[in-house]
C-alpha cells in the first residue's frame, strides 16, 4: 500500500451498497488515503458531529436506507459543518441537479462512474507534501489560462449555451438580475449560427459540454479555426482528466462543474466584462 503522508486526514464513505462500498475502499487504499465507512445517514451525522475535523471530504451516496443525503447536506448547513462533499448517486434526475445547486458541493458522480475519475477528484483534495491543499477552491475546476489570458472581448452580453433549460433559465434570471444581459441558445449549432452572425455583441460564452447536436469541443475547436477570440467560460456534470487536458489545450480559461455555484460564476463573468 502506498504510504501517505497524511495519516490523520481521512475520506469518510457514506454508502449503503457493500460491494460499491468495498470497491471503492480498496481503490482509495491503494492510493493511501485511509477511509471510514458507514451505510447510513444517521452514522455520518454521528461522525461529522463528532470529529468533522478529522476528514478531508465526505463521499455521500443520495439514496441512503434511512435518511437521503440532501437531508444530510441540509443538516450539515444548520450545524455550519464545512467538510467538503463529493456527490455519489444511482440516480441523478434534473430535480436533484436543482436542489444540489444550492450546495458548495465539490463533485458529483453518476453511477456507474469511472473510479479513476474519482480517485483523481479525491486525490485534487488531499494536501501536497508541503501541506498546502491540491485544490483550494473544489467547486471549480481552473485546466487553463485566468478568464482573462484571451483578447477581452468589446459586446456587453452573454451568450449561454445550455441544454437543459431550467438550469439555462436559472442562469439567465441571475445574470439579468446583475445586469449581464444573456442570450439563450439550446443547441451546438445555433451557438455557431449566433457566434457567426452576432460575435460583437458578446464578451462572454458560457458553453455547456453536453448539447444534444454538437459537444462543447466541437464549439472550441471551431471557434479556434474561425479565430473568434470571445472568452469561453465551460460548464458541464461530466468532467473527465481527458476532457480537462484538452479543454487545456483550447485555452479554456474556466471550468465549473455542475451544479453551480451561481454566485461563483457570476463572479468570473464580471471579471470579463469590458
Amino acid at each position: 500500500m502506498t504510504k501517505n503522508p497524511f495519516d490523520q486526514l481521512k475520506i469518510l464513505l457514506v454508502e449503503d451498497d457493500d460491494i460499491l462500498a468495498k470497491q471503492l475502499a480498496t481503490a482509495l487504499d491503494a492510493k493511501g488515503y485511509p477511509i471510514e465507512h458507514v451505510g447510513n445517514g444517521e452514522g455520518a451525522k454521528s461522525r461529522l458531529e463528532n470529529s468533522a475535523g478529522d476528514y478531508v471530504c465526505m463521499v455521500l451516496d443520495i439514496g441512503l436506507p434511512d435518511i437521503d443525503g440532501i437531508s444530510i447536506l441540509d443538516w450539515m448547513k444548520e450545524k455550519e459543518i464545512h467538510t467538503p462533499v463529493i456527490i455519489i448517486s444511482g440516480v441523478i434526475s434534473k430535480d436533484i441537479l436543482v436542489k444540489l445547486r444550492d450546495y458548495k458541493l465539490s463533485k458529483v458522480f453518476s453511477k456507474p462512474f469511472s473510479i479513476r475519475d474519482f480517485l483523481d477528484r479525491v486525490g485534487e483534495m488531499f494536501p501536497t507534501t508541503d501541506g498546502e491543499p491540491r485544490a483550494s477552491q473544489p467547486q471549480v475546476e481552473e485546466p487553463g489560462p485566468k478568464p482573462n489570458s484571451k483578447k477581452a472581448a468589446s459586446g456587453s452580453k452573454v451568450l449561454v449555451v445550455e441544454d437543459f433549460y431550467l438550469m439555462a433559465k436559472q442562469i439567465s434570471t441571475a445574470f439579468q438580475a446583475d445586469a449581464l444581459p444573456t442570450t439563450l441558445v439550446t443547441k451546438g449549432e445555433d451557438a455557431l449560427k449566433e457566434l457567426t452572425e452576432n460575435q460583437d455583441s458578446y464578451f462572454c460564452v458560457l458553453l455547456d459540454l453536453g448539447l444534444p447536436d454538437l459537444n462543447g469541443v466541437t464549439i472550441l475547436k471551431w471557434m479556434a479555426r474561425e479565430k473568434i477570440q470571445i472568452p469561453v467560460i465551460v460548464i458541464s456534470g461530466q468532467l473527465t482528466t481527458e476532457t480537462l487536458l484538452e479543454l487545456k489545450t483550447l485555452e479554456v480559461g474556466q471550468v465549473f462543474s455542475k451544479p453551480l455555484d451561481l454566485s461563483d460564476l457570476l463572479t468570473k463573468v464580471r471579471q470579463l466584462k469590458p
